[in-house]
């Protein structure tokens, strides 16, 4: 008797010690906890001044918006329920009855054909890098689940889950998936809608291909069957759910300005690169959009003569401001170097600076008549004698002011220079900052 008295008093003691174990191992704060941060969990979005977007960047190789659960229909979270945990409400971030099902599938199957995971049980995997899938892993991370469920209630859970979860062609979180898939916010979604994406997230690679349209709608049909039955949707909504069959389509990410973007994204402080959050600029998304279409066209005006490429800056001189920015007649054109942005790309100042030159000449008694040469020769010049040549190559002998300046002659226009005198011409550009370096 007193052996079996103390054989149970050690055994109590274990028990106990076993108890005190877990609960200070579920005390603890779950791994990647940190991580539940808003700003670790989304996507860079560049505006124009009116919000419209011009370019999401995403964070981690993929896109993602946050939006909160009470901004949802009700059915768009049930659906998730519904398809993903159907106890969630009611189980402590474990499901020992999906833990023994989807056991007993494995051993049938010589292999891991189904984990069991409850929506805890994701949140807590998605919240590592690189969750690894061994038995320890697993254990780890049931482990976390029960973390997550002592510190967050369940809507929050669910509301990281809905904001991190993967559900095809890039697109995380309920948001963005309903962009990708349907082009509305997920604010909008149908009850058919969000039963169709609620599907997504088991195998976002298997139910997204076309080919597997027959078996998503068969899954679709079981959640919103589970969401009448729950009351979530009436008769109605489900008759109307059902027909005719939804097909999403995966909208092309916007790509607007995108020689804009592309020098902002250079221009980012280390410290915001992959970050989330939205970057609004000062431009003018419809005034972009036709100082674009202009550009096409005087390119392809310009085409006949030889002309390539054009760039343009708008700028609102009361504010500073840019409201336009078109670095080439076509960013994707590789073939012409579209990609070059022609706005802030450096060039010589070439015909831009003759106007000035002969400003010069007239404030010093020349006059549209004054005849000057245009004849090769040898100018003097820091790094040696210089040589221009005109476009062309052809010269014209002695020509008037006017018709050096009308037909932008190289050789006619340093000449002038000579005469006008380098310092006057600088003197007269630095106040007006275009004189070149140097």
């Amino acid at each position: 008797m007193r052996r079996r008295m103390a054989a149970l008093r050690v055994g109590m003691a274990l028990a106990g010690a076993g108890l005190i174990l877990v609960s200070g191992l579920v005390a603890l704060p779950p791994r990647g906890f940190g991580e539940l941060d808003p700003s670790t969990a989304g996507s860079l979005r560049i505006t124009d001044r009116n919000g419209t977007l011009l370019r999401e960047l995403p964070t981690g190789g993929r896109r993602a918006r946050a939006v909160a659960l009470a901004e949802l229909p009700p059915w768009v979270p049930a659906a998730l329920v519904a398809a993903e945990d159907r106890r969630f409400f009611a189980h402590p971030g474990l499901d020992p009855a999906a833990l023994a099902r989807a056991a007993a599938a494995n051993a049938r199957a010589g292999r891991v054909v189904s984990g069991g995971s409850t929506i805890t049980q994701q949140l807590a995997r998605l919240l590592l890098p690189a969750p690894r899938r061994t038995p320890l892993a697993k254990a780890l991370e049931l482990l976390d689940a029960l973390r997550l469920e002592r510190r967050l209630t369940k809507p929050q859970i669910l509301e990281q889950y809905l904001n991190r979860v993967a559900f095809g062609r890039g697109a995380v979180g309920i948001e963005s998936a309903a962009l990708a898939w349907f082009g509305h916010s997920a604010r909008t979604l149908s009850p058919g809608e969000a039963a169709w994406l609620s599907v997504l997230p088991r195998a976002p690679s298997l139910y997204g291909r076309p080919e597997r349209a027959a078996r998503l709608e068969a899954r679709r049909r079981a959640v919103l069957e589970r969401l009448l039955s729950a009351r979530v949707i009436a008769p109605g909504d489900f008759a109307a759910a059902l027909k005719p069959p939804l097909t999403g389509f995966p909208a092309r990410p916007p790509f607007e300005a995108p020689h804009l973007t592309e020098w902002l994204l250079g221009e980012l402080p280390s410290a915001l690169a992959g970050r989330a959050g939205t970057l609004r600029t000062t431009l003018d998304g419809p005034l972009q959009r036709e100082a674009e279409r202009l550009v096409r066209a005087e390119t392809d005006r310009l085409a006949r003569q030889g002309g390539r490429q054009a760039a343009a800056v708008v700028i609102d001189n009361r504010t500073a401001e840019l409201r336009a920015l078109v670095g080439s007649a076509d960013f994707f054109d590789t073939a012409e170097s579209g990609q070059v942005n022609g706005a802030l790309a450096r060039r010589q100042p070439g015909s831009a600076l003759k106007p000035f030159t002969y400003a010069l000449a007239f404030e010093q008694g020349m006059t549209p008549a004054t005849v000057v040469a245009d004849v090769p020769e040898a100018f003097p010049a820091a790094g040696g004698p210089f040589s221009p040549r005109n476009y062309g190559g052809a010269t014209n002998g002695p020509v008037r002011l006017r018709e050096a300046l009308g037909s932008s002659l190289n050789i006619a226009a340093v000449a002038l220079l000579q005469r006008v005198g380098e310092p006057r011409l600088l003197g007269l550009l630095n106040p007006l900052d275009l004189a070149p370096a140097g």
